[in-house]
C-alpha cells in the first residue's frame, strides 16, 4: 500500500480494502466541509467496487455525491471546478498495472491536494471518529467530457477552421481506459480521420499500461500500417499522453511538453514550470523562445504549485503530462494532442522532421525494486559523482555540461526510479550502470 501526496494506491481488495477506502473518504468528506463531492473513475474491473466504498465514506459524512462515471482524472478535476464542488476523487491507479487501484484527492478548486492541505487530511484520518450517517443520496449529470472538449476547443491558440481543412489522420490508443470517449471525440471536432486502436472500456488493458515508447510498439505499428500523420498514446486515466511517428525517432511521453510548450512559447511571453526528471530539451526549446525553466520535485501537484507561484503559461512533467493552465491546472492529455496537432499544422511539416531538427538527447529510465537487498544509500553517491552539480530536492540529481542522472524514491509505486539522460544513448546507458553499479555495492545501514 502505497500513501503519499498523490493518494493512495494499492492492489484492490488486498492492501487497497473497503475498510481502508472508508476510512479515507469519510475523513475527506469532513476535509470537504461536508458538502458536494464528484467522484469518477477509470476503467478497472475493481473500479465499481472501490466507487461503492468510495459514496459509502462520502455519504457517512453527509455529502452530497455526484457520479461522474468513467470519466478521465483530468476532466474529474475539470468538472470538480465547473460544478462548484467542495472536492473530487478521482478512482485511478494510472500508469500501474491493471490489478491496482486508487484515489487521488482533488480540492475545491480543481487541483490536488498540496503537501499542506495533504498534511491537514491525514491528520482527520487519525483523528476522525465515523459515525455512519447517509443524509443525501448519489446523482448523475450528463456528458462531463463535452464541457471539456468545449473549453479546448474555446483556446484562442487553435485554429479549428483549418485544423478541419487540413483533416491529420491521428491513430489513438488509450489503452481500453477511461480517455476512450473523450480523446477520439476531441480529435474529430478538430478535423481528424481518426482511428481507434483499444478504446473499448469494458475490455482489459492491452498492454502495460505506462505509455512509453515500450509500451507503444503496436500503436507505432498501427501508425505506419495507417500511414498516420501521428499517433497518441495514453494511459488509463486520459492525464499522461505520448506522441508515436511513423519513423525510428525515440518519441515516447518525453517529447509531449516539450511540442506543447514549443508552441505556446511561440504565442505568448512567460515561463515553463516542469519537473526535475524531465528531459533537458524543455530548456533548450525555451532558451531558443527567450523564455525561463523552473523546476520542481515530481508530482503534479508540485508543479502545478509552483505554475501558480510564477504565472507560468504552460507546464508538465516527462512522463506525457501537458499542464495549460488556460483549460485547468492539471495534467491533460486531451489538451496535449490539441496543441501538438496545432503545432504540426503551423510548421507545415511532418512530425518526424519538425524531430529531426531539434538538438537530440536520449533519455534511459530503469526501476530498481525497493524489496531487493540493494541498500540505497543515495548520499554516497556524491562522491562518485563529484564534479556534478547536485540537487538534493528530490532524491539526488547530478547534472553535467550536457547530460545528468536522477535518482529518487517513487511516490506511486514500491521502487526506486534511475533517470539518466546524454547526448548518445551509450553515454546514457553508463550513467544508469554506474549508479547501478554502485547501489549494489553499498554497505548496509
Amino acid at each position: 500500500m502505497i500513501i503519499s501526496v498523490s493518494g493512495l494506491r494499492g492492489i484492490a481488495g488486498e492492501d487497497l480494502t473497503d475498510e481502508l477506502i472508508f476510512k479515507y473518504t469519510h475523513a475527506f468528506g469532513n476535509f470537504c466541509n461536508n458538502g458536494k463531492v464528484v467522484v469518477g473513475r477509470d476503467t478497472r474491473p475493481s473500479g465499481e467496487m472501490v466507487k461503492r466504498s468510495c459514496f459509502k465514506g462520502l455519504l457517512s459524512a453527509g455529502c452530497e455525491v455526484v457520479d461522474l462515471g468513467i470519466l478521465p482524472t483530468p476532466s474529474i478535476l475539470f468538472s470538480t471546478k465547473e460544478l462548484r464542488a467542495d472536492g473530487g476523487i478521482s478512482i485511478t491507479a494510472s500508469h500501474n498495472p491493471i490489478e491496482w487501484n486508487g484515489l487521488k484527492f482533488v480540492n475545491s478548486k480543481g487541483l490536488f491536494l498540496n503537501k499542506k492541505e495533504y498534511e491537514k487530511f491525514e491528520r482527520m484520518v487519525k483523528e476522525t471518529k465515523v459515525f455512519p450517517v447517509c443524509l443525501k443520496a448519489t446523482k448523475s449529470i450528463g456528458k462531463p467530457v463535452d464541457r471539456h472538449i468545449k473549453k479546448i476547443l474555446s483556446l484562442e491558440y487553435l485554429d479549428i477552421p483549418t485544423l478541419k481543412k487540413r483533416r491529420f489522420k491521428v491513430v489513438i490508443d488509450t489503452c481500453n481506459g477511461a480517455g476512450y470517449e473523450i480523446g477520439p471525440k476531441l480529435l474529430q471536432k478538430l478535423g481528424c480521420e481518426v482511428i481507434r486502436m483499444n478504446c473499448n472500456p469494458f475490455e482489459p488493458f492491452p498492454r502495460p499500461p505506462e505509455p512509453n515508447l515500450e509500451n507503444l510498439m503496436a500503436l507505432k505499428r498501427r501508425v505506419i500500417k495507417e500511414n498516420a500523420d501521428v499517433g497518441f498514446g495514453l494511459d488509463p486515466d486520459g492525464d499522461r499522453l505520448a506522441v508515436c511517428s511513423k519513423k525510428d525517432f525515440p518519441l515516447g511521453e518525453e517529447y509531449t511538453v516539450v511540442l506543447a510548450a514549443s508552441l505556446i512559447l511561440g504565442k505568448k511571453k512567460g515561463c515553463v514550470v516542469t519537473n526535475l526528471s524531465t528531459t533537458k530539451l524543455i530548456d533548450d526549446v525555451a532558451t531558443e523562445k527567450g523564455a525561463s525553466v523552473i523546476r520542481t520535485r515530481v508530482g503534479e501537484a508540485n508543479v502545478v504549485e509552483a505554475i501558480l507561484k510564477n504565472k507560468a503559461i504552460i507546464g508538465g512533467e516527462g512522463n506525457g503530462g501537458v499542464i495549460l493552465p488556460d483549460v485547468h491546472l492539471t495534467r491533460d492529455a486531451s489538451t496535449g494532442m490539441a496543441l501538438i496537432l496545432q503545432y504540426i499544422l503551423e510548421r507545415g511539416e511532418s512530425i518526424e522532421n519538425i524531430l529531426d531538427k531539434f538538438p537530440k538527447y536520449y533519455i534511459v529510465k530503469k526501476k530498481i525494486s525497493i524489496k531487493t537487498d540493494r541498500v540505497l544509500r543515495l548520499g554516497r553517491l556524491k562522491e562518485k559523482f563529484g564534479g556534478a552539480e547536485i540537487n538534493e530536492e528530490d532524491g539526488l540529481k547530478f547534472s553535467f555540461k550536457d547530460s545528468w542522472v536522477h535518482i529518487r524514491k517513487s511516490g506511486t509505486e514500491p521502487i526506486m526510479r534511475i533517470i539518466a539522460e546524454a547526448k548518445t544513448e551509450k553515454e546514457a546507458q553508463s550513467l544508469i550502470k554506474q549508479v547501478q553499479s554502485y547501489l549494489n555495492l553499498a554497505p548496509r545501514d
